[in-house]
């Protein structure tokens, strides 16, 4: 008897963790007229906020040999407030001559001017599916991107489609 009522709880939980959706997807970088493909770091990334105003943590690492040995992290960070978008910013560490160097792109001009372009935002739950594309220059800098350094910049584009989970 106890084992029927086991196995009928352990059907039932199986289902409620099935019907949910589950936290995933990619960003893709394009760079130097090279796709990259980042799949979402699930336990880095995440949202808050609500169907109209939204803060969002999208946190990728490299997906295969090739790319993980040019690149190490991707952020992508930046609020919705219906579909206007503010306070984009972006990380992207790479390997130059095997020394870790992290590039910054910010909103602003003198940052990189990053042009985030919203495809798509649906709750869920307490999960968000957002898509949408960007463009940016990204450089250097001596104090964690308040001052991104543009003169020899690196341009990057892509495109991230996730799913994420609330902050916790």
């Amino acid at each position: 008897m106890k084992i029927r009522y086991l196995a009928v709880a352990l059907m039932a939980a199986s289902t409620i963790v099935t019907a949910s959706a589950e936290e995933a997807g990619e960003v893709t970088l394009e760079i130097d007229e090279t796709t990259y493909a980042f799949p979402l770091w699930k336990s880095q990334s995440d949202w808050s906020g609500s169907e109209s105003y939204t803060s969002v943590n999208i946190f990728a690492r490299p997906g295969d040999k090739q790319t993980k040995a040019k690149f190490q992290t991707f952020t992508l960070g930046f609020e919705t407030m219906g579909s206007n978008l503010n306070s984009g910013e972006i990380t992207l560490t790479r390997l130059v001559d095997g020394d870790r160097q992290k590039l910054y792109a910010g909103t602003d001009e003198d940052e990189g001017g990053i042009d985030l372009v919203l495809e798509s935002k649906s709750v869920d739950g307490d999960e968000l599916k957002i898509a949408g594309t960007f463009t940016t220059q990204m450089g250097t800098s001596k104090n964690y991107g308040r001052d991104v350094d543009l003169s020899n910049p690196v341009e990057v584009s892509g495109r991230f489609d996730v799913t994420l989970g609330p902050v916790e």
